[in-house]
């Protein structure tokens, strides 16, 4: 293989003869190695050519500064692998490392093998994250493809009526039932909220009817991310939070839909304004958007059935009551609570959401 073609490892370090060590130690038939003295070449190196993995001796630099070359190599060029080499390591470094992504973290005296193994568990580090990202571009497209699609069957519906929505529903959800159930109970314990808030229409219709479509962008998630069982990557993440975004734009292009698509396109933030996608907070939240928060996690929370048990009701409570005034708007946390005197949702009454919807013209939160 030409030199050309192997592997770059920059060696970075102020100490020229340890770096000159380093380099001789790696460079090879497996690795091609060049060094820089400090941060300022380290950066015109890394932005002068492609660097694969960035070994970085910081023991002549104050903690911070190494960390702080580590991020700006990091930033510049987020594919790197980056191995840091100290003569001192303390817990909160340690830490601040494993923030940043670096691969590893080095303790003087470092050997051969520890320095080999580093650089290769950093050179399988890049692939993954490069594979990962090619993943992610499909997930994009697939995830654009899905959501015309979505928009597409709520314009062709010529939807005028909730019962019209409903029907249209049935059909995008085919068989993931549970899914349309969850959205169902999410709307008769929405109803409920709303009456005892003392919305009235046209606003209660629009917060009926987003209650029923706050979770229609995930239709467009690939199941792949949707069922994954493992911890999901930051990109995966975004995907997957995306469905809020897709959404609000489907529900936009619908005529009779518009007015729902701020209040889903909300429904996931916090009160405390940590959450997404615009980390909207307090009263900047529409309170429809507040409503359907705590509907949902009250449903999730109590297991999800139409007549969940009184200690599943007990317990669902009282998390909505521990993260009220961070999750949750505490006005409306409040008027739950108060509707408990007759717990039973609507659905178990004989009522569905199309009966009770007048068209009028975690065990903590789910996240």
């Amino acid at each position: 293989m030409a030199s050309s073609e192997l592997p770059h490892v920059l060696v970075v370090g102020e100490d020229t003869d340890l770096t000159l060590l380093i380099c001789q130690s790696l460079d090879g038939d497996r690795f091609r190695c060049s060094g820089a003295s400090g941060s300022r070449e380290a950066l015109a190196v890394a932005r002068r050519t492609d660097v694969d993995v960035a070994l970085l001796d910081v023991s002549g630099l104050a903690p911070a500064d190494g960390l702080k070359l580590a991020e700006r190599l990091r930033h510049e060029s987020r594919d790197v692998g980056v191995v840091l080499i100290a003569a001192n390591r303390s817990l909160e470094d340690l830490i601040e490392a494993l923030r940043l992504g670096i691969v590893d973290y080095l303790a003087k005296p470092v050997s051969h093998g520890e320095l080999t193994d580093a650089v290769n568990r950093a050179m399988e580090w890049r692939e993954t994250v490069q594979q990962s990202r090619g993943t992610l571009a499909k997930y994009e497209d697939e995830i654009a493809d899905s959501a015309v699609r979505i928009g597409g069957s709520l314009n062709d519906a010529a939807i005028a009526s909730t019962r019209e929505l409903q029907a249209c529903l049935n059909e995008l959800y085919g068989p993931n039932v549970a899914a349309l159930e969850h959205a169902r109970r999410v709307a008769v314990t929405a109803i409920r909220l709303s009456h005892a808030l003392d919305i009235a229409e046209p606003l209660l219709g629009h917060i009926k009817r987003a209650a029923l479509l706050h979770d229609i962008g995930k239709l467009a998630i690939p199941r792949s991310i949707i069922r994954k069982a493992w911890p999901l990557s930051s990109g995966e993440h975004a995907i997957v939070r995306s469905h809020v975004r897709v959404a609000e734009e489907a529900l936009a292009r619908v005529p009779y839909l518009s007015p729902t698509a701020e209040i889903v396109g909300a429904t996931r933030e916090r009160f405390d304004g940590r959450g997404y996608p615009r980390r909207l907070r307090t009263g900047a939240i529409p309170i429809g958007a507040r409503i359907i928060a705590v509907a949902e996690a009250y449903d999730s929370l109590s297991g999800g059935t139409d007549t969940p048990p009184a200690q599943s009701v007990a317990a669902a409570n009282a998390q909505l009551v521990r993260h009220s005034g961070s999750w949750f708007d505490p006005q409306v946390v409040n008027a739950w609570l108060c509707c408990q005197d007759d717990a039973r949702p609507a659905a178990s009454q004989g009522e569905t959401p199309s009966d009770t919807v007048n068209d009028g013209g975690p065990a903590t939160p789910v996240a």
